[in-house]
């Protein structure tokens, strides 16, 4: 397997970023969470198999780049219930060997996606000095260096292993139904006659369709999901205030989106404009839907293709402007 190891500084941390697993595809089933996951994906990671360990959360890795240790309190991760998801489900080479290494330093990983050696859970702390180094920093060169690389690209391997890739999507679903009170209200509310405890329309969600949840909500919801995977708690927020607007589902889909996309937190302006671009160009939600709930999506994906074309794009462009000029003026 072909992979691109790079050592790398983030802040006051460093490690390594592993890629070259397949592109994640468009979903070939009509079920509103594989079109929810598809554009989390995109928006997170966008292929199967890209691992960091440089950015103190001991690994990230999956779709959706759960952490295996939460920098601000020191305790594990949800990535390990990934991890385990992915133990349970195959038996390749790639995936032994990543358990082999567990296995070698004495790590158990339990069904309740909890590590323990002997017994005992395993601090932060040790999980993160044994998988990138001590305090998340992995020096350039010597023996942790080494080390820490040989970690990120056996996740890496086990991530790209197509036979994990059914974990990793059922993973990512029980992650994104994690914080799910306000999602169930708006399910409630918007799909005609659906009732039920938020267990249950969790699980009627496993395998509803566009055509059941609504091509307006079926969107709106996937768009939402793109934004909580990076603060389920200020998406809950945008969302409960949209939701006691008492829109209708077209109304209340423009509102949430719009309302998501123009958020000063962090980054999701830009995140907003990716999401935008990456729901046009997937073409899997019908055109008419797209083109209401984002009026400027098409002008957005053609100004974002000649961004990615530079620099062969825009000399094109002028050179075909210049030779437009040219024979204009020679009739």
């Amino acid at each position: 397997m072909s992979e691109s190891v790079k050592y790398t500084h983030y802040h006051d941390k460093a490690g390594f970023v592993v890629r070259g697993g397949p592109a994640v595809q468009r979903p070939v089933h009509d079920l509103h969470m594989a079109r929810t996951f598809y554009l989390v994906a995109e928006l997170e990671a966008a292929n199967w198999g890209t691992v960091q360990n440089y950015d103190g959360a001991a690994m990230s890795a999956g779709p959706l780049h759960v952490i295996g240790v939460y920098p601000s309190t020191g305790k594990q991760g949800p990535l390990w219930g990934m991890v385990r998801r992915v133990f349970d489900a195959s038996a390749s080479s790639a995936v032994l060997d990543l358990k082999n290494k567990f296995a070698a330093i004495g790590w158990v990983l339990g069904s309740d996606g909890v590590l323990r050696t002997a017994g005992t859970v395993v601090p932060g702390s040790t999980i993160v000095a044994q998988l990138s180094g001590p305090d998340g920093v992995v020096p350039p060169s010597g023996p942790i260096y080494d080390r820490a690389r040989g970690w990120a690209i056996a996740f890496h391997r086990a991530f790209a292993d197509p036979s994990s890739y059914s974990a990793q999507y059922e993973g990512t679903i029980d992650w994104l139904f994690a914080n799910f009170d306000s999602e169930a209200d708006a399910y409630r509310k918007y799909v005609p006659g659906l009732t039920g405890s938020d267990a249950q329309i969790k699980q009627w969600l496993r395998t509803a369709s566009m055509s059941q949840v609504g091509a307006y909500l079926d969107l709106a919801m996937s768009a939402y999901h793109a934004f909580s995977v990076n603060a389920p708690g200020k998406a809950k927020q945008i969302l409960d205030a949209i939701l006691l607007r008492n829109l209708d589902v077209r109304n209340f889909s423009k509102a949430l989106v719009t309302a998501l996309g123009n958020s000063s937190y962090g980054n999701w302006v830009e995140r907003g404009r990716r999401n935008m671009i990456t729901v046009t160009r997937s073409g899997l939600w019908p055109p008419d839907v797209v083109k209401d709930v984002y009026p400027g999506a098409t002008a957005a994906s053609m100004i974002a293709y000649v961004e990615e074309g530079a620099p062969y794009v825009i000399p094109v462009l002028l050179l075909l402007g210049w030779t437009g000029f040219y024979l204009s003026r020679q009739s």
